[in-house]
C-alpha cells in the first residue's frame, strides 16, 4: 500500500494506492485501488473521492462530498453532507441489496424498482444540517419499463412504510439521467420509476367508442324511423288510400 501527502494550490492532498495479487492457479491477476481526498483550506467544501467504506471529518456548515468511483449496482455516485456541528470519523458505507434480502419490497401499481440500496452511517440526524444524495438511472432501463424520466424518485423504508423523498432530475448524458434527492436521515433506500400515463390515450379511445356508438344509435334510429314511414305509405297504397 502507498499513502503520500502533498499540496497543490494551498491545497491538502493526500493519496494513497492499495494493490491487490490473486494467484488462482493459471492466472494472476493485480488490481490497484486509488484513493484521494482533497480538503480545501479557502473554501468551504471537502471534496474525497474514495472506494468506500471511508471515515469522513464533518465541519459546521461546511459541504462535504462522498463521492462513488465506479458506483456499479449502487448507483449512487455523490453523497453531500452539510454538518451542524464537527463529526470526526464518520463512517459512510453503500451497499447494493437483491429484493429477496429487503424485508418489505416495494410494491405499488404503475411504478418499477430500480434498485434497493442501503446507506450505513454512525452519524445522526442532530449532526446534519442537510444532505443530499446523487444518483444515476440508464436510460435502457427507462425506455424498457415506459418510465416517466421526471418520475423518478428515492423513497425511503420509514416506520414500515416506503415514503417519496424530493427528487429532481439534475442532468443527463447519452447513456444515463442523473438525479438529487434531499434527505435528513440514512437507511433503507429504493430508487423507483413510475411508468409513463396512458390517461391520454384511454381518453382519446374513449372519446372514438363514444362517438361510433352515437353514430350507430342514430343510424338504426332513423333506419327504423324511415321503416315505419315506409310502412304506412305500403298501408296506404294497398287500401286505396293515394288517388281518392
Amino acid at each position: 500500500m502507498h499513502f503520500s501527502l502533498f499540496v497543490i494550490g494551498g491545497n491538502q492532498v493526500s493519496s494513497s494506492e492499495t494493490t491487490y495479487t490473486k494467484n488462482d492457479g493459471k492466472n494472476i491477476v493485480s488490481k490497484t485501488t486509488t484513493t484521494t481526498l482533497i480538503q480545501s483550506q479557502t473554501t468551504s467544501t471537502t471534496t474525497i473521492a474514495i472506494t468506500q467504506p471511508k471515515l469522513l471529518n464533518i465541519s459546521p456548515k461546511v459541504q462535504t462530498l462522498y463521492r462513488i468511483e465506479n458506483s456499479g449496482d449502487v448507483k449512487i455516485y455523490e453523497i453531500e453532507i452539510t454538518g451542524r456541528e464537527e463529526v470526526k470519523n464518520v463512517e459512510m458505507k453503500v451497499s447494493f441489496l437483491q429484493e429477496n434480502e429487503v424485508q418489505m419490497p416495494f410494491s405499488e401499481e404503475n411504478k418499477v424498482v430500480f434498485v434497493y440500496l442501503k446507506i450505513e452511517t454512525n452519524i445522526t440526524i442532530e449532526n446534519i444540517l442537510n444532505a443530499k444524495v446523487r444518483f444515476i438511472v440508464e436510460k435502457n432501463w427507462i425506455k424498457s419499463n415506459e418510465i416517466d424520466e421526471n418520475k423518478i424518485s428515492l423513497y425511503r423504508l420509514e416506520d414500515g412504510n416506503w415514503k417519496k423523498l424530493n427528487t429532481r432530475k439534475i442532468g443527463n448524458d447519452e447513456n444515463y439521467n442523473y438525479y438529487e434527492t434531499d434527505v435528513n436521515s440514512f437507511s433503507l433506500f429504493a430508487i423507483i420509476g413510475e411508468k409513463k400515463s396512458r390517461f391520454r390515450w384511454y381518453f382519446g379511445l374513449v372519446l372514438v367508442t363514444i362517438f361510433i356508438i352515437t353514430m350507430i344509435w342514430i343510424w338504426i334510429f332513423n333506419k327504423t324511423k324511415i321503416e315505419r314511414e315506409y310502412e304506412k305509405l305500403k298501408q296506404k297504397w294497398s287500401s286505396g288510400g293515394f288517388g281518392k
